[in-house]
């Protein structure tokens, strides 16, 4: 089996970060970290799909962003050199989760598809879906049972209820 294969893309090495050598990353948006990064190896895919293997010395999260510390890269010059390089981790380490998405279901309000979700988000209290009518018309709805009636997560199709006052 191709070693290749046996890797997967969790996201990219966005920026340095002080002078010691860290690193800020973006983890695909689609994805979730189950484990910390920390005594992971991760490896590192350039622009002319080279990979080199590195050990995470430090993982932590600072206002909302993710910064690690690779083994022996003790400065920002040597930090420099993989910003916008590959983030890729071994399948069976087991370290990455799927986001589940309603982003692109469909809305259905009294036996119409009135329009698709475009964006999600959490305000604190619960999770809101932004809706884009057939019309061009954007709204959000809170994702709670006093608006959500059913979702079809084979026909990607969100079932709901009392909305005409949040259109």
């Amino acid at each position: 089996m191709n070693f290749y294969n046996q890797l997967t893309k969790i996201g990219q090495i966005k920026a340095t970060h002080g002078i010691k050598g860290e690193l800020k990353i973006w983890i695909d948006s689609q994805l979730e970290l189950l484990e910390d990064l920390k005594n992971y190896q991760i490896f590192l895919e350039d622009h002319q799909k080279n990979i080199d293997v590195y050990n995470v010395e430090k993982f932590y999260n600072l206002n909302n962003k993710l910064i690690i510390k690779l083994k022996d890269i003790d400065n920002i010059d040597s930090a420099k050199k993989f910003i916008n390089q590959n983030i890729l981790v071994k399948k069976e380490d087991n370290i990455i989760g799927i986001v589940k998405t309603l982003i692109n279901y469909s809305l259905l309000f009294e036996n119409n598809i009135i329009g698709k979700v475009i964006e999600e988000m959490n305000n604190g209290a619960h999770e809101l879906i932004k809706v884009k009518t057939t019309q061009g018309i954007e709204f959000w709805i809170p994702y709670v049972g006093e608006y959500i009636l059913e979702v079809d997560e084979n026909k990607k199709i969100i079932s709901a209820i009392n909305i005409e006052r949040l259109m």
